[in-house]
């Protein structure tokens, strides 16, 4: 059965403010929501980030160990060219001394 009765200006401001209401907390919970999903999404990144960081560490830690591991291997089996080698580089520098003292 249909409501005849002419609409009040009080009604229509009742009816506004009902839905302005409705609207403000719609949007509230809109903010509210958005908020709490960009925080868990950055959250989520910073983790991945952190992860990614700690395999790249890991990768330079295993790169460091076996190229030691390999200068090692190798000064210990080259110990006469690692000699001789120092030897001329002694004599040269005892040249390059001489030569200097000639030119003073």
């Amino acid at each position: 059965m249909p409501d005849s009765a002419p609409i009040t200006p009080e009604d229509l401001d009742a009816a506004l403010d009902k839905l302005k209401n409705e609207i403000v907390a719609a949007i509230h919970d809109t903010e509210q929501r958005f908020t709490e999903r960009l925080q868990a999404t950055e959250e989520r990144a910073i983790e991945r980030m952190r992860d990614m960081q700690t395999e790249i560490l890991k990768g330079f830690e295993r790169y460091a160990r076996s190229n030691t591991a390999r200068m090692v291997r190798l000064e210990a089996s080259d110990t006469t060219a690692t000699d001789r080698l120092n030897t001329v580089e002694q004599r040269l520098l005892e040249l390059e001394q001489r030569l200097l003292k000639a030119r003073l």
